[in-house]
């Protein structure tokens, strides 16, 4: 990893470093608590490697809603390493890179089958997986993006977000102060969490959310136009509990959105919890052809995120 960073740091006009290296670490924390509102950093060159560019950064990222994550970033050390841990008051989370499984703890007890008891009250869930897989699987999304029309999933507007954190944290460490971000108009007391009501039993169209075009759920390329909006910080699926509706939580579980089902006749019993699920400053809701804005919910408490990468 080394020797790879330091061919790289030579090569003409890169001048990279590792924060921008790393800077998919940084994505994915984005991606899980939304956009951080203030970047602290502290960015060294330490090691003997012949770059003139950091080789070391400790990042610190303030969200909204007390949320905080902490983020080491290296080409230093000679052995890989990556790492994630979400710290919460009611549990935590841990994946390791090289350990081929995700472990947690947490503070109610799960009777899922799936899950094996590990000592001190740790679970875990094996997985198999080949590196590779996501560079094919990156390729195959990414040449039907362009067979469709449909669009990346992530997009020039959300990598845009992440270099504005990158520049926000070599500014830090250059000035020595944290760097405040500002990414709405006006200022909101939590993220923006943009709603999309989805079901099944459409009387002129029944199953219309999961109706497939270009070999994709109608309701896949619904979310991937929202994510597109400046300002939305996360999408959220709400649907009922009927059990035809399980269909279109399967779809969101499985492209990794979160979904909330709650009654089916009472539409603030879907919107509620999704606000609280996403610690929603303001949220737009979408059902059938009319935006409707609402805000408010309940505020959880916060939660840790700490990223290693090396």
């Amino acid at each position: 990893m080394a020797a790879l960073s330091r061919e790289l740091q030579r090569a003409p006009g890169t001048r990279r470093g590792i924060i921008l290296d790393g800077s998919h670490e940084l994505d994915y924390i984005c991606w899980l608590l939304g956009r951080p509102t203030e970047v602290t950093c502290r960015a060294e060159h330490l090691s003997s490697l012949d770059v003139d560019v950091e080789d070391s950064a400790w990042i610190y990222l303030t969200f909204p809603e007390r949320r905080r994550a902490e983020l080491h970033l290296d080409f230093v050390q000679r052995a890989y390493t990556r790492t994630c841990k979400v710290v919460g008051e009611t549990g935590t989370a841990l994946w390791d890179f090289n350990v081929q499984e995700v472990r947690w703890f947490s503070a109610e007890e799960s009777s899922s089958e799936k899950l094996s008891a590990k000592p001190e009250g740790w679970k875990s869930i094996p997985y198999v997986f080949e590196a590779n897989d996501m560079y094919v699987a990156e390729m195959v999304h990414f040449l039907e993006s362009l067979g469709s029309g449909t669009g990346p999933m992530v997009d020039l507007e959300q990598s845009r977000d992440v270099i504005r954190v990158v520049e926000a944290a070599k500014k830090s460490s250059e000035e020595g102060r944290p760097q405040s971000l500002n990414w709405t108009s006006e200022a909101t007391a939590g993220p923006v969490v943009a709603i999309i009501q989805a079901r099944m039993g459409s009387s002129r169209l029944p199953g219309k959310s999961l109706a497939e075009i270009e070999k994709r759920p109608m309701l896949w390329h619904v979310i991937q136009r929202v994510k597109r909006a400046r300002m939305v910080d996360r999408v959220v699926v709400a649907t009922s509990t009927a059990p035809a509706d399980d269909a279109i939580e399967n779809m969101c579980q499985e492209n990794g959105r979160p979904v909330l089902s709650g009654q089916r006749k009472r539409r603030a019993g879907s919107f509620l919890p999704c606000c609280a699920r996403g610690k929603a400053g303001e949220s737009g809701a979408h059902h059938g052809r009319l935006p409707v804005d609402r805000s408010g919910g309940d505020r959880p408490g916060g939660a840790a995120l700490r990223a290693r990468r090396s």
